[in-house]
């Protein structure tokens, strides 16, 4: 069996990070890499998350808030991120440090299990959004957005810095 050597590169930028960063950083970006190839399991992301429900509640909505964030429906490439960062200090709040802890969530395959859970979880929708009346209000005072709103449905591009 071959091992693959860290590019010498990866290791000086490592080194040059402030400390603790470095190789967390590594570690960090192997084990959310290890989570988005492992086969996720609803059911034991199911089970994983029951731990969660005390701050996010069983559907993933968090506090009306903001104290603690909604959760269902991310896309789960994001709740592995937050995770792994928790894990590895690069992200820090009290209530998280033991969820996200390796102890808890051990390995790759129990952090995809229950972000693979968590995105499945119907989003919920945003209470501080409208039902839409204004909207066509809003698009004549705003006609640049506008613009930039239908370039965007028929598929166009638009240069967002194009008036610098």
């Amino acid at each position: 069996m071959t091992r693959k050597m860290m590019s010498p590169k990866v290791l000086v930028w490592a080194a040059l990070l402030p400390s603790g960063t470095g190789m967390d950083c590594i570690r960090g970006g192997a084990t959310v890499g290890a989570a988005l190839g492992a086969r996720p399991d609803l059911q034991h992301g199911a089970n994983l998350f029951k731990a969660c429900v005390t701050c996010h509640n069983s559907d993933g909505s968090g506090e009306f808030n903001g104290d603690v964030p909604a959760i269902a429906g991310q896309y789960r490439r994001v709740l592995l991120r937050q995770l792994v960062d928790f894990r590895y200090g690069k992200r820090w709040d009290v209530r998280m440090e033991a969820i996200a802890s390796s102890h808890y969530l051990s390995g790759a395959q129990n952090l995809a299990d229950v972000a693979a859970y968590v995105s499945a979880l119907p989003r919920l929708t945003d209470p501080e959004r409208g039902d839409g009346q204004l909207l066509a209000h809003g698009m004549q005072a705003h006609p640049a957005t506008d613009r930039q709103a239908r370039a965007m449905r028929e598929g166009r591009a638009v240069a967002r810095w194009a008036a610098l």
